[in-house]
């Protein structure tokens, strides 16, 4: 998930913010970014808001949305909300950045929507997929390498059917 390279300088309060949320509290959350802002990044330009996701803190997660977090921001890798909701299976997450009006159609630095994460971490579980697809994700849309979702999305099908 990381790419080489140096992380980006921030404020080492930012990694608080992650513990705070990885251990649900809230207030400390609030706190934090009271004083150092709701969109400060970490060292791979990681917002509360992506982590919020990652770890499927969904209260959290609404109240930095409804503070005004960007529900767009991509880290250094280009991955936004909508692709950790699909790397870590977080559904609720999903259903509400969705619901707030994140954008489904975010390229990473290969050119991977969420989609394309959610089809490779769905396994058994394509409730993720199935949400994408009914809120109007592109299975066309082409990768800097010429592939799209649908062509992963028909492997992924085909193997589920044998």
């Amino acid at each position: 998930m990381a790419r080489a390279g140096r992380p980006h300088k921030s404020d080492p309060r930012v990694d608080d913010v992650l513990y705070s949320i990885k251990k649900d509290d809230a207030s400390g959350v609030k706190q934090l970014l009271s004083e150092i802002g709701i969109d400060a990044c970490d060292g791979y330009l990681r917002t509360a808001l992506l982590w919020a996701t990652f770890y499927g803190n969904t209260p959290i997660l609404e109240w930095l949305i409804d503070n005004g977090a960007n529900s767009n921001h991509q880290d250094r890798n280009g991955y936004c909300a909508l692709h950790f909701a699909g790397q870590e299976k977080q559904f609720e997450c999903a259903e509400l950045l969705l619901t707030k009006g994140a954008n489904l159609e975010l390229p990473d630095i290969h050119g991977n929507t969420p989609i394309w994460t959610a089809l490779f971490n769905a396994k058994d579980d394509h409730r993720l997929v199935n949400l994408y697809l009914q809120k109007g994700a592109n299975l066309d849309h082409l990768n800097k390498y010429g592939k799209t979702p649908r062509q992963v999305f028909e492997r992924v099908s085909s193997h589920t059917q044998n």
